[in-house]
């Protein structure tokens, strides 16, 4: 696998961190993988947001009275699902990786969330809209609304 790793800003040098806290994540990492446009903002968002974690400012995280940083560990997928599930099934085969991102996409993601929810890590769905991702997964999380709620919505909004 590729493997692109951020682990803090430069800033972040004038931190003590007591340990990192690690995130991994399958993602389309280059230009000519048919997810890669949404993909990379996903990236560069994840980026920002452990860049202003890891920062001066905050100097990561506290969890049970000491100072983490956190960190990134990004896997290319080539947006494919045999990608997306061989990587699910190594970084759930150790016990190195116990918080995992989602790829963007729910076809994607869809190959992910039953192999993450089974080995019992913690599974953030952020680019996946699709029942089926979340359904009887209780380790599994999302950020957006369920895509049913959205066309629901917008049948009610259409004139008659």
């Amino acid at each position: 696998f590729f493997v692109q790793i951020n682990t803090t800003s430069s800033s972040a040098s004038a931190c003590n961190f007591d340990g990192m806290i690690v995130f991994s994540q399958p993602l389309s990492l280059h230009e000519d993988d048919g997810k890669y446009p949404v993909a990379h903002l996903q990236q560069v968002a994840y980026e920002m947001t452990i860049d202003r974690i890891n920062s001066p400012y905050r100097c990561g995280v506290v969890v049970d009275g000491k100072r983490y940083g956190v960190a990134l560990a990004t896997y290319g997928d080539n947006s494919s699902k045999e990608m997306v599930e061989s990587i699910a099934q190594s970084l759930t085969s150790t016990n190195s990786t116990g918080f995992l991102l989602g790829p963007y996409s729910s076809g994607l993601t869809k190959m992910m969330s039953p192999l993450v929810n089974d080995a019992k890590r913690l599974f953030v769905a952020a680019g996946s809209t699709q029942t089926p991702v979340f359904e009887g997964n209780e380790y599994v999380f999302g950020t957006l609304g369920p895509s049913q709620e959205k066309l629901e919505a917008a049948i009610k909004l259409w004139p008659v």
